[in-house]
């Protein structure tokens, strides 16, 4: 069964950097400017609480700016910052992986978008397929294919091509190990319904991996890749059988002796 090619997924939300010491001067003019007074009461509890969540913005919009002009080091330093203001800040966090992906972190990025999922009770569309492939990039199959899963299950109203997409790769480019568990039988039923879905939505064409073709174009090659896959199982039986032949032969030779 084919599940996909890798898909490239481009979203970005990047970094410049608020410098804290920026920030520090801003605070200093604002209190000269105000008086002892003015900044007494900038210090509430709730001005404090305001201007923190407004230095947050300032630096995720800075990091988005940064990370699509292509400047990771500096996008990085960014939602550092914005992470240090607010652990629990997922979008902070998801840009943060992104900056360590950029920056072939790969295993870093990997944890980090993670915990970005983590932080948050339904996580977006694009932190989904961001980490799902970031994970393909690690070779963690599976998890790549159990982020999305649960995403298609949460949106079950969608029909979401570049998500399935993403889940037919992470199954097509699981290991034999992988396969050998449970849940990836459970995904590869979930995609073949949720391909089944998709197809319907356009009566006529069917799909041969991620590609749209007519439905006689795409039945004709399903047939051809059965035939095929037909022809390796029985090279694949033979090289068994002459492997276990073999064995025999060098066992017997080895009592001989």
């Amino acid at each position: 069964m084919w599940f996909g090619r890798k898909v490239t997924v481009g979203w970005s939300i990047g970094a410049l950097a608020a410098v804290s010491a920026m920030m520090s001067l801003w605070w200093a003019s604002g209190a000269r400017a105000q008086g002892p007074a003015a900044a007494a009461a900038g210090k509430s509890p709730a001005n404090v609480a305001a201007n923190k969540a407004k230095s947050i913005d300032s630096l995720l919009q800075q990091g988005m700016d940064a990370l699509s002009a292509g400047q990771y080091q500096p996008a990085r330093e960014s939602f550092q910052d914005a992470v240090a203001l607010d652990p629990r800040n997922a979008k902070a966090t998801h840009g943060l992986a992104l900056c360590m992906l950029a920056q072939k972190e790969v295993l870093k990025a990997a944890g980090i978008f993670d915990k970005a999922v983590s932080l948050t009770s339904s996580p977006d569309r694009a932190l989904v397929l961001n980490a799902s492939a970031c994970h393909l990039a690690s070779n963690n199959h599976m998890r790549a294919a159990k982020l999305v899963k649960d995403y298609l299950n949460a949106h079950p109203k969608e029909i979401d091509e570049p998500m399935i997409n993403a889940l037919g790769s992470a199954l097509q480019s699981a290991t034999a190990q992988e396969r050998k568990n449970g849940f990836f039988g459970q995904c590869a039923s979930f995609y073949v319904i949720a391909n089944q879905r998709l197809e319907a939505s356009r009566p006529g064409f069917k799909r041969f991996g991620s590609e749209w073709f007519s439905a006689r174009e795409a039945d004709a090659k399903l047939a051809a890749m059965a035939t095929q896959q037909k022809q390796l199982d029985s090279l694949s039986e033979a090289v068994d059988t002459a492997q276990e032949r073999f064995d025999r032969a060098n066992k017997e030779l080895e009592h001989q002796k």
